[in-house]
């Protein structure tokens, strides 16, 4: 009776094996996003002006927790079909006998990957991991793993609703409770490693002090970040308060850097100071809200000389719908690739991000009910600073409009649309187009949480 034997003993080694398990739970989203614009070029008169444009993306992104214990846990990334336009790629292939089969007269779509080193998306890509781990009143974090702090002009997990990036470290941090409303915490991270055993390396030494209750989410953020082999030093403060007083609520975050040192790209003995800041106010009169918000990135005067003074906020702090969030102008590329997607940005002046930039932007709101409400916000941006230059000093006014229908709890639709009106930043750029022109802009955004 050899087998009965054999599963005797793996019975008994099976018992004697100590049992553990973990419990898996996910969270996430799958966006369709669906744009269109005329014109981001500024101008319909141009040879290459783009006219009218529309595509729709694709954004999943999926974050299982795996719960170890009562202390310890693993959390871990992942990012599918990452801004893929619908109809990218069109999948062709060749028959068994050889034969190519039209595109047209077959169904099928292919996801490019990064197999060969190119910049195009992956099909599915982990994006972070990290542990985290509690002893007591002690939180440790340890991995590669999400930043957000305050309202996110600076360090932004980008996983908000419109948001396309996301800003990750590499980090081990320790975070202490002395109570439930004040914390403290200290984290090492490895922004770039480059050639191992070599001092090319960038370190990033962070410390938190923050008060954290229902009403009130307010902290000091420090950062020094050092390169060695470049003589690169730059020292951040970032102030941030987010609180509600009855129907009041106020959003502030506030920013200052400063160092020198050597920042690639043929910048060398640099000087840095800069600093950024948002506020956020707003009345909550139900069903009628009110709000404005301000903020400002400073900028250079003198571009050419070794001081840099411009705050650049985060890609994933949108304030409209087309100002600062989409390149402008851009125009069709005189010989359309796959590497440059048919477009030109040769003559952006302005790109994804906001910097150099002084923001006001009122808005009027009203819940019709608890599934649908709807926003209006007139959006005027000015430079913060110009090279000598005061008649291109208005990037120009935006006004949009969106409404937000969430008929279900785990469903969000919302869309925008908006009216760009270029200021003389762009009307007086130093080209021969006219880049004057009205432009106009619609979005929906579909979501499904999880």
């Amino acid at each position: 009776m050899p087998h009965v034997r054999i599963f005797a003993a793996l019975a008994l080694l099976a018992t004697s094996m100590p049992a553990s398990a973990a419990e898996v739970d996910f969270e996430g989203y799958y966006r369709a996003r669906a744009r269109i614009f005329d014109s981001l070029s500024l101008t319909r008169t141009a040879d290459l002006s783009e006219g009218t444009q529309g595509w729709i993306q694709h954004r999943v992104w999926l974050r299982p927790r795996i719960l170890i214990d009562e202390h310890t846990a693993v959390f871990i990334d992942f990012r599918a079909l990452d801004g893929m336009a619908w109809g990218n790629a069109p999948l062709g292939r060749i028959d068994v006998s050889n034969n190519v089969v039209f595109n047209d007269l077959d169904d099928g779509v292919a996801s490019p990957t990064t197999e060969d080193g190119g910049a195009t998306p992956a099909n599915f890509a982990l994006w972070r991991a990290w542990g985290e781990a509690h002893f007591g009143n002690a939180h440790v974090k340890v991995g590669r793993m999400p930043l957000h702090w305050g309202a996110g002009i600076w360090q932004n997990d980008g996983l908000g609703l419109d948001a396309d990036f996301g800003d990750t470290a590499d980090r081990a941090q320790v975070e202490y409770r002395f109570d439930e409303a004040v914390y403290a915490s200290l984290a090492y991270d490895t922004h770039a490693e480059n050639f191992i055993n070599h001092s090319d390396d960038t370190h990033v030494i962070s410390g938190i002090a923050g008060y954290l209750t229902e009403t009130v989410d307010a902290g000091v953020y420090l950062q020094y970040r050092m390169a060695p082999s470049r003589n690169l030093q730059v020292f951040s403060a970032d102030l941030a308060l987010a609180t509600s007083l009855g129907p009041l609520s106020i959003d502030l975050e506030a920013i200052g850097m400063l160092g020198s040192g050597d920042f690639g790209g043929g910048l060398n003995d640099v000087k840095l100071s800069a600093a950024g800041g948002v506020l956020d106010l707003g009345l909550d009169l139900k069903p009628l809200r009110v709000g404005v918000e301000g903020g400002f990135g400073t900028g250079d005067g003198d571009e050419s000389d070794q001081a840099v003074h411009t705050f650049t906020f985060d890609r994933d702090f949108d304030v409209a719908l087309m100002m600062f969030e989409q390149p402008m102008p851009r125009l069709q590329a005189t010989v359309p690739s796959e590497a440059n997607g048919g477009l030109s940005y040769d003559e952006a002046l302005t790109g994804n991000a906001m910097s150099n930039v002084m923001y006001l932007r009122p808005s009027v709101g009203y819940t019709f009910r608890e599934d649908l409400s709807a926003d209006v916000m007139l959006i005027a941006a000015r430079t913060a600073k110009l090279d000598s230059d005061a008649d291109r000093s208005g990037y120009g006014l935006e006004a949009d409009a969106r409404v937000i229908f969430e008929p279900t709890e785990h469903l969000e639709l919302a869309g925008t649309a908006g009216l760009f009106m270029p200021g003389k930043f762009y009307k007086n750029a130093d080209t021969d187009l006219d880049f004057s022109a009205p432009t106009v802009g619609f979005e929906l955004n579909t979501r499904i949480r999880f």
